[in-house]
């Protein structure tokens, strides 16, 4: 290690780079974004007085499955961690350098003996990357990969902000800017040890911000609510924290109970609460990209023994049963969360005793000149349309006060195109909180009850909240049982494949799509590699839309084209004889993986959801259908010659007694396989799901199903070779 090779290649009389001197021993590390003539990151680590460095042209993946390509360079100076300029045209690397990241790192294992065996561990503590990190080298020249291990921060987003690390301390004050993560409307319980359940309050949605001896609340709608709930702001400016932003609901509880009316006119008499559920930032850290259960964490910690005017929202594991006891109590409903998941994603539901929401108001009838019922709607595709009326819960005493606040929106031009006797026009901007039994046939609400006015959000975000849409698409007889034992409704399917999409995605987009259709339940099934009447064109699926569109007509399995896009997937299926065991299936499973090993391919293994298992091998290259074919009929051979007591590549049953099936002929013109995370239209509904081979004697083929959730485990990455 020294700087000579690095001083070499640059004139410092041209270029601003430190010459730099060795020396330290601090154990920094930095990561900066290099804008060369190939745009990189350069992740460096401080030993023996100089930067150890990397050349990462991907950047940083917080996905455990990725293997990030990291190019070892020369090593650079101790003053270089800081370094951030432009470096001239023409010099070495010329171009824009950004510090992206810094801060210390801790070696996992002894240092200089990972160095000499190419395997280093350590953990990261910096403004971005955290958490357990491994380089392992791969040949015996420079290439080395980048893997982020498993911890409280691993699978979370990958950081796309390619921003100065300088400026992340002016991020607290954008927060405000934020959008506060949803939850979607669901009909079932999600079940399943990844869940966790809570609460549904009947309030408004407030995010807080506390630091600079100042205390700020805002809606949905980045209204400023400061002062209207100021009991709340000076509690929360005294947290024994510097800065913070919460996330929560704020309410007013009378009788044990969230009372929205009263909210409405709050006055500072009331009993105000706010009940904190998330935690997105403090003492100066972004904590979105946490696992939501480490976010709570951190919360709780934070709010033990504060003031009653601000509560944490207390999370529960029992959603069927929670939901009983909301329903009980005559509460809204509850909402499910992943507990894994980070702030970022969209995997809220909630769950209403009965249906709720919000609607835009766009008028109003009125008798003795006093409002009698309001007139509703929503906006479905950025188009307002009427959805019916509401005049139960207008009392003689709200009456007078709620005419005043409405006229405030009066026009004589009504937003939708419809007559109305006695109606007043308002313009769409103000929404009404609205219970009722619910949707009718022609798309009206169905005995509806006035809960309140709220502004907090905008208008143009009210839409029909149907538990029936997944991922923007109807899903028609929900209850319908596909699988008898154990029990999947149409609904799980979709909501499981809504789930997966993000990680299934990547072997089905830009492949032709085969799938298996189960209208009337697993035991009638279909294959179809035809949209709808037209047979000259082929299946795609190119969105996580996709995907539950095929749901919605009743699709079970997706299976892939092998032979397809850049990387061609070669598929190796082992079907045993009856009579075989797992024992036997496990060794075929080595014995092929190894022989793959020895032409120098790579293999990867997935559970088939049937009676054996995947081997794949991917494989980039120009090579033609037909070799590609004839090469994975050739491995089938080669197999059957090496063991040709256990294995046979010969499809005939005859051949097969005793024997396993190296099934080669998924990987012939035209043929597809089972996709990864695709369920198996199989009693017990099993899922092909990727896994490691360290768990090939963990798992039975069949021995994950659609409850099992593994989802975090994502397959280790094709496309990033």
């Amino acid at each position: 290690m020294g700087l000579n090779e690095y001083r070499n290649k640059r004139d410092f009389s041209v270029t601003s780079e430190p010459f730099g001197s060795q020396n330290g021993n601090r154990g920094i590390f930095s990561v900066q974004y290099h804008e060369a003539r190939r745009i990189h990151y350069d992740l460096r680590l401080e030993y023996d007085g100089v930067l150890l460095s990397w050349a990462v042209p991907k950047g940083p993946s917080f996905d455990t499955s990725k293997r990030r390509l990291a190019v070892k360079v020369e090593d650079h100076p101790i003053d270089y961690a800081d370094f951030e300029g432009v470096i001239p045209k023409g010099q070495y690397g010329g171009g824009k350098v950004t510090l992206w990241d810094k801060g210390t790192y801790t070696p996992s294992l002894d240092f200089e003996e990972g160095l000499e065996k190419g395997s280093l561990k350590f953990t990261l503590h910096g403004k971005r990357l955290k958490g357990s990190w491994a380089l392992v080298k791969t040949d015996d020249k420079n290439n080395w990969l980048l893997i982020k291990e498993k911890d409280a921060y691993a699978n979370a987003p990958d950081i796309t902000d390619t921003s100065s690390v300088l400026d992340m301390n002016k991020s607290m004050p954008d927060l405000k800017d934020l959008e506060p993560k949803q939850a979607d409307p669901a009909s079932e319980i999600p079940v399943g040890k990844n869940w966790l359940y809570e609460i549904k309050f009947d309030g408004y949605r407030v995010i807080a911000l506390t630091g600079s001896d100042k205390t700020e609340l805002f809606t949905r709608n980045h209204n400023d609510v400061t002062d209207k709930f100021e009991a709340a702001a000076d509690v929360l400016s005294e947290l024994p924290v510097k800065d913070a932003v919460f996330d929560g609901e704020m309410v007013v509880i009378k009788d044990g109970k969230t009372d929205f009316s009263a909210l409405q006119h709050y006055s500072g008499k009331d009993d105000l609460c706010y009940i904190i559920f998330d935690l997105l930032y403090s003492n100066g850290e972004d904590l979105r990209r946490l696992p939501l259960v480490e976010r709570k964490k951190i919360l709780k910690s934070l709010l033990k023994n504060a003031p009653h005017v601000i509560d944490y929202s207390e999370n529960f594991p029992d959603g069927a049963a929670l939901f009983r006891l909301a329903k009980k109590m005559g509460l809204e409903g509850i909402v499910c969360k992943k507990r894994d998941a980070p702030y970022a994603e969209r995997d809220w539901l909630k769950i209403k005793c009965r249906s709720r929401q919000e609607f835009v108001v766009i008028g109003y009838t009125d008798e003795k000149k006093e409002v009698s019922s309001l007139l509703l709607g929503v906006y479905n595709d950025g188009v307002l349309t009427y959805v019916g009326k509401v005049g139960s819960g207008i009392s003689q005493k709200n009456a007078a006060s709620l005419k005043k606040e409405l006229d405030k929106y009066a026009t004589d031009v009504p937003a939708v195109h419809m007559k109305k006797k006695n109606a007043h026009w308002l313009r769409p901007e103000l929404m009404a909180e609205v219970e009722f039994a619910e949707w009718t046939e022609g798309g009206k609400i169905r005995q509806g009850s006035f809960k309140g006015l709220r502004n907090d959000k905008s208008a143009l975000t009210v839409k029909t909240e149907d538990p029936d849409i997944v991922g923007g698409i109807k899903v028609t007889n929900p209850q319908k049982v596909v699988f008898p034992d154990p029990k999947v409704t149409k609904m799980q399917i979709a909501r499981y494949y809504l789930g997966v999409a993000p990680l299934m995605l990547p072997y089905l987009v830009g492949r032709p799509i085969t799938v298996v259709r189960c209208n009337s339940g697993i035991e009638n099934r279909f294959y179809k590699k035809h949209p709808l009447n037209d047979k000259s064109s082929l299946i795609y699926i190119n969105s996580t839309t996709d995907i539950i569109k095929e749901v919605q007509l009743g699709t079970v399995e997706f299976h892939t084209m092998c032979f397809a896009g850049e990387t061609k997937f070669m598929i190796f299926d082992l079907d045993p004889d009856e009579g075989l065991g797992l024992k036997e299936i496990r060794k075929g499973a080595v014995d092929l993986k190894n022989i793959l090993s020895d032409l120098g391919l790579r293999t990867f293994i997935k559970l088939s959801g049937g009676k054996g298992y995947h081997i794949v091998a991917p494989i980039k290259s120009d090579i033609s259908q037909e070799e590609f074919s004839d090469f994975a009929h050739s491995v089938a051979k080669l197999m059957e010659a090496k063991f040709p007591d256990e294995y046979t590549s010969n499809i005939k049953k005859a051949n097969r007694r005793g024997k396993i099936f190296i099934d080669w002929q998924r990987n012939t013109a035209g043929a597809t396989t089972v996709a990864p995370y695709s369920l198996r239209a199989h009693s017990g509904a099993p899922v092909s799901l990727p896994i490691k081979w360290s768990e090939l004697n963990k798992y039975a083929p069949s021995g994950i199903n659609i409850f099992d959730d593994r989802r975090d485990d994502a397959w280790q990455g094709f496309f990033d070779l």
